[in-house]
């Protein structure tokens, strides 16, 4: 089963800003998201339904709601600031 993948609007910014051959690695990481356990994926500790996956020095961190078969791609950083508030 597929599920939608939602951006919210940190993670669109950030996409936008960076180099054009990145941003089509990222973007192609997340395509694969529409089956979220099929990916290499991690839960997060202090989250219950956010994940996160690696692309390179990147995170996707990214919520999976089961109910509506949504993903939500909450933030994406380099590792060394993805997991600050």
């Amino acid at each position: 089963m597929t599920y939608k993948i939602l951006l919210s609007r940190q993670a669109k910014k950030f996409l936008s800003g960076l180099e054009e051959k990145i941003e089509a690695r990222i973007i192609t990481k997340m395509h694969l998201l529409s089956e979220p356990f099929e990916v290499d994926h991690v839960k997060i500790k202090k989250s219950p339904k956010t994940y996160r996956t690696r692309v390179g020095d990147y995170r996707i961190l990214y919520i999976v709601f089961h109910d509506k078969k949504i993903v939500v791609v909450s933030k994406i950083d380099k590792r060394s600031r993805v997991y600050k508030r």
